[in-house]
């Protein structure tokens, strides 16, 4: 059974990528560092909600066989939330990339186990959590929002801190390089323009005026007469932005009339290969991944800020000029530097004179180069961190373990009284409840409570002598019954009325419970109160895919009841065909005689349905009575019906062996 780290990502905004690439270069960065240091043998899983994983494959490819390909060679394995339930996946931690909007507290349950450790890894905009009120004020905020999951889980499995510059974040997640990601298509290069352009990805903010600014700012600095436009303006007329264009560049005395080639999303890799090959030093940029993707590409950001991004242009404003001041230029210059930093990351759009005094420093190609330099540093500095700093926290010993496990089976308890009840249940009652309920995380606590007392796992309540197994199984709750079986829980156990599991999911008609139950060693030849077998069962109930299950799985074809009376004679007595006919093409003795003396070949409507499809082309005896009073009325049956049969005739072209000589 694999140790799965889960990276999940969910935005409240359908058409935000942002979170999800977070979650993309968390695991890629802990895959990086797994390559040659695994010896958990840790499995990488990058989830989400089912109806949000189309966000992976397009930032990263389809996904095949539940694998996702994230840089060059490395893959993860990549499932919807809800495939995880049942997985029988050790879950040792789940990452919450940036936590937008969570994940179900019950599904999230059914799937962590009681040691899982948490984490929250924010977005470079999201504060550090280094300090004591910070922490408090998150732990608190998150277990509001989802009360039962953060019941369970103890603080000392708790980690709440951002990817960012600062030295007590986790550090910035590494940033592949271009040619690391996937090549391009033959569609995907048609999208890059063969002159020289520029680029901009913005966000739409709804404001007309405001996104005309910025991009009047980036044209009238750059001079573009061609540029890549991307973001969801849908909602504006383009020609807006191709008078701008217009003008802008005839009041720069050109002629030329500018092409605007709009997008409202595109893929990752073709984003960085027409960022890698805009002209010049500017992008116009907006939210935190993409500003770094571009700096990466060594490129300088014309930044657009949104709200909530205050944090990471301070980390970085400070962090930059930090870098620079050490460097030890001169102090001209230095402040220079600083000044364009200040500007390309200053509320948009600029005025006029901040305009044009960000063009002017940026015609200094030198300068340029220290800001670009400095900017490669500061991310060669920040890279690099994130993977150790998780695989630290989530391979870390936890010294309290004894006291926070006794803390959830208390909680556990709690959750499994009646309505009405004013004490918790003992552990063996609550180990049945949650069986009974289908509420594996509190199984799950209850059952590593019992390691030091396996005996408990079997006990039975007094009325029905059901044991937690046995009522998972008349739940059909699955995902409990393998917990119960992987703890030890007795296959064989019978209630009250002698009914075994497999009897159980034999009468429940669900195959895959019983292939559970066989692939555990349960006994298929015990018992019931009348002496049923679970065959037994399966053929009085015509149940083909089950009776097939069982024969395979070589169970008894002969065993009696209290009566005498086999599978065979059952499913005879009520007429189930698909049963007889499995039934006696498996090598069910049809001599068997029951407690009246009575076999198969002494039943005149069964003899004739066995010889009507090549079961049984055999001469009956002089007299045939009909073996039982129920099911279908006795058909005639011609004495001489077997020696009127030509040969060819009683094969019906199928081989046919006599069964009675």
């Amino acid at each position: 059974m694999p140790k799965s780290i889960l990276v999940f990502a969910q935005c409240a905004n359908p058409n935000a990528k942002g979170d999800y690439m977070l979650a993309v270069q968390i695991v890629q960065d802990l895959a990086r560092e797994l390559v040659h240091n695994n010896p958990e043998n840790f499995e990488l899983v990058l989830t989400s909600t089912r109806e949000n994983m189309h966000h992976y494959e397009k930032l990263r490819g389809t996904i095949m066989d539940n694998k996702i390909t994230l840089v060059g060679m490395l893959q993860a394995t990549a499932i919807p939330l809800e495939d995880l339930v049942g997985s029988e996946r050790q879950v040792v931690a789940f990452i919450d990339a940036n936590r937008c909007k969570v994940a179900p507290d019950e599904l999230m349950l059914e799937i962590i186990d009681p040691e899982s450790k948490y984490v929250y890894a924010g977005a470079a905009n999201k504060p550090d959590f280094s300090d004591l009120f910070t922490q408090i004020a998150i732990r608190e905020k998150v277990r509001l929002n989802q009360p039962k999951l953060f019941n369970y889980i103890p603080s000392s499995q708790q980690l709440f801190n951002s990817c960012g510059m600062s030295t007590s974040s986790l550090g910035l997640p590494s940033i592949p390089n271009k040619d690391e990601l996937a090549p391009l298509t033959s569609d995907q290069q048609t999208l890059i323009p063969k002159t020289a352009y520029g680029f901009a990805y913005l966000n739409s903010l709804g404001d007309d005026q405001q996104n005309l600014g910025i991009i009047r700012n980036y044209l009238e600095i750059t001079g573009h007469h061609n540029f890549v436009l991307i973001g969801n303006f849908s909602y504006m007329d383009i020609s807006t932005f191709q008078k701008e264009m217009k003008y802008i560049l005839s009041k720069n005395g050109s002629t030329y009339i500018g092409t605007i080639h709009t997008y409202q999303s595109i893929e990752n890799n073709v984003m960085r290969e027409m960022v890698s090959n805009t002209h010049g030093d500017l992008v116009a940029t907006t939210g935190v991944q993409s500003t770094l993707e571009v700096i990466a590409e060594q490129k300088l950001p014309f930044y657009q800020d949104l709200s909530g991004n205050e944090r990471f242009v301070a980390s970085y404003l400070a962090a930059i000029k930090s870098l620079l001041t050490r460097e030890l230029i001169e102090p001209n210059y230095l402040k220079l530097a600083i000044e364009v930093t200040e500007l390309l990351f200053a509320d948009k759009p600029l005025n006029i004179a901040n305009q044009q005094k960000l063009q002017s420093h940026l015609a200094i190609n030198s300068l340029c180069n220290r800001i670009k330099n400095a900017n490669s540093q500061l991310l060669a500095n920040a890279q690099g961190k994130l993977a150790p700093r998780l695989l630290s926290f989530i391979t870390q010993s936890n010294p309290d373990q004894s006291k926070d496990l006794q803390a959830q089976c208390d909680s556990a308890r709690l959750n499994l009284r009646k309505t009405g009840e004013a004490v918790n249940p003992v552990t063996d009652q609550a180990l049945r409840r949650a069986a009974t309920w289908g509420k594996t995380f509190e199984l799950k606590v209850l059952l590593k409570s019992l390691r030091s007392q396996p005996a408990l796992i079997d006990a039975a309540d007094p009325q029905f002598q059901r044991s937690a197994l046995l009522w998972a199984v008349v739940k059909t709750n699955a995902t409990c019954m393998r917990l119960l079986l992987k703890s030890g829980a007795n296959v064989n156990h019978q209630d009250a009325d002698q009914l075994s599991a497999a009897h159980h999911t034999v009468n429940l008609k669900r195959k895959d419970l019983l292939e559970i139950c066989i692939k555990e060693g349960a006994n298929l030849n015990l018992k019931d109160k009348k002496g049923w077998s679970p065959l037994h069962y399966a053929a009085s109930k015509n149940f083909e895919e089950i009776i097939a299950c069982l024969i395979k799985a070589e169970a008894d074809l002969n065993i009696a009841d209290i009566n005498g009376d086999t599978p065979l004679h059952l499913a005879s007595k009520g007429r189930r065909k698909q049963a007889i006919k499995l039934l006696a093409e498996a090598g069910a003795d049809l001599h068997c005689r029951n407690a009246e003396g009575l076999s198969i070949s002494d039943d005149s409507w069964t003899v004739t349905f066995m010889a009507d499809n090549c079961i049984l082309p055999v001469k009956p005896s002089a007299t045939v009575p009909t073996m039982f009073s129920e099911g279908e009325p006795e058909e005639d049956v011609n004495d001489e019906f077997f020696d009127d049969l030509e040969p060819v005739e009683q094969r019906k072209n199928c081989e046919v062996k006599c069964l009675i000589q």
